[in-house]
């Protein structure tokens, strides 16, 4: 079975896109806390690339900024190319759920202010 599930905090605001096809995409990074301290009080964290199709792209983009919490659930599908004669592997999780957990202190002053 291949189906992961993260939580964590987007790195940059969602953008959405639109395909020649007219479906939407929206790529994006979120930021999930490792288990492991790097330092007194301090966490590393795993930048987790991910992929939202249609009515999550168009939520996403519509509601989520950068540093709001999120968590995603979705099968992972890796990838593999070359570039400049290097190879290359990706892994991304193409979402089958996204919930937004929480908007980040900033995004809730921001959200306030354009009442």
């Amino acid at each position: 079975m291949n189906v992961w599930t993260g939580a964590g905090r987007l790195v940059t605001d969602c953008e959405l896109s639109t395909l020649s096809n007219g479906k939407n995409v929206c790529s994006f990074t979120i930021a999930v806390k490792k288990d492991e301290k790097v330092k007194e009080g301090e966490r590393d964290a795993w930048l987790v690339d991910c992929v939202a199709w249609d009515s999550k792209a168009e939520f996403l983009a519509q509601n989520a900024y950068k540093g709001d919490a999120i968590s995603v659930t979705g099968p992972l599908r890796f990838k593999t190319y070359d570039k400049n004669n290097t190879h290359i592997k990706t892994v991304e999780c193409i979402c089958d759920r996204v919930d937004l957990i929480a908007h980040s202190q900033s995004n809730i002053d921001m959200l306030k202010n354009h009442k």
